[in-house]
């Protein structure tokens, strides 16, 4: 009785694994194709102005490394976007300035 049953349970297709997906849904993060510092930089100037409503900067920092990876880093750490987020460097507001003038253009192009 045993070895029948061991015979059928055997026979048995295999379940497939199931998907490690992040919470929401994704099956990978979303590339910035920048640094770390500079995402949060960007990040912060779209909270400040209003353009992303933001009820509490902690929730925001830690939902923002479950979705997206730099092209340097796959997992962000919220402490490292935390302090980047606050306390930019003058060179990471350059890059970012930089950025925001090739958005303009593109702008400007398209009108």
């Amino acid at each position: 009785e045993e070895i029948a049953h061991i015979n059928r349970v055997s026979a048995l297709p295999l379940a497939a694994p199931a998907r490690q997906d992040n919470v929401h849904g994704l099956s990978e993060k979303v590339m910035a194709n920048m640094s770390v510092a500079e995402f949060a930089y960007i990040c912060k100037l779209f909270a400040d102005a209003g353009l992303i409503i933001v009820h509490n900067n902690k929730t925001f920092i830690e939902e923002l490394t479950r979705i997206y990876r730099t092209k340097n880093t796959e997992n962000i750490s919220s402490e490292s976007l935390r302090s980047k987020f606050y306390k930019p460097d003058p060179g990471v507001k350059t890059n970012v300035k930089g950025y925001l003038i090739e958005l303009l253009n593109r702008i400007n192009a398209s009108a």
